[in-house]
């Protein structure tokens, strides 16, 4: 069965067509149009995670409906959270962050944390019995770095390159780097609180810059949602 997985963001489409065990991801597109052109062979269905408001979704569906008189299944925690119960406030939990966690939860029988890093970053914990335990929520790296300097009186030049040292040797510097290993060391600390061998999965917009600074083992994940989507839509097939 080809499925047509599709993570809807505020200004961004994210799209893969998934066989199986297969994902082939395609290129990331600005509108629903731009999205629908990419996709040249009709899905059997397609699964929706939108963090949009509820008329962008709607309006995705409907063109979806329209162009290939498909299901479109969207995805909600309540629903579908029997494929991986949290303890978290169902309604509240963002369905990004469950799908992140559905797509790693397999590839670790001891537990594992969760880490995405985009607009905001989001830990979450997964024991080993496939549980949600919970999880923590910070604003993502460049969101930070913009909220210190609204904040303040500070001025960083246009286009300023900082300067390199063990140490920041200049404001840029300081502010990105800080705000950088302020995450990286709320990571650490908290895997180092957590039983047994949990494992740790890094994904997301920032994830190479969170990678190149811990200095515990992890694994990169790319395109967290959508393989949470493609494992969500195997499940369901049996």
């Amino acid at each position: 069965m080809r499925h047509l997985l599709i993570d809807q963001g505020n200004s961004r489409l994210k799209l893969a067509l998934g066989a199986g065990d297969h994902l082939d991801v395609l290129p990331a597109a600005s509108s629903v149009k731009a999205a629908l052109e990419q996709v040249h062979a009709r899905p059997d269905v397609a699964w929706l995670s939108s963090v949009a408001d509820k008329q962008q979704a709607d309006d995705l569906r409907e063109a979806m409906k329209n162009a290939w008189g498909v299901t479109v299944r969207l995805v909600t925690v309540p629903d579908y959270q029997h494929h991986l119960p949290t303890r978290y406030v169902a309604n509240q939990l963002g369905v990004d962050r469950w799908l992140a966690m559905l797509a790693c939860v397999g590839e670790s029988p001891g537990g594992c944390l969760v880490v995405d890093a985009g607009t905001a970053v989001t830990l979450d914990v997964v024991d080993e019995q496939s549980e949600h335990q919970g999880g923590y929520i910070l604003p993502g790296l460049n969101l930070a770095r913009r909220a210190l300097l609204a904040g303040t009186s500070i001025e960083i030049p246009e286009r300023y390159k900082p300067r390199r040292g063990e140490y920041a040797l200049d404001t840029e510097a300081a502010i990105s780097q800080g705000i950088l290993l302020s995450v990286v060391a709320m990571i650490e600390k908290l895997l180092s609180q957590l039983d047994g061998q949990p494992q740790l999965f890094v994904g997301g917009g920032d994830a190479d810059r969170l990678s190149a600074c811990l200095e515990v083992p992890h694994v990169k994940v790319d395109h967290m949602v959508l393989r949470g989507l493609s494992r969500l839509a195997l499940l369901e097939e049996k």
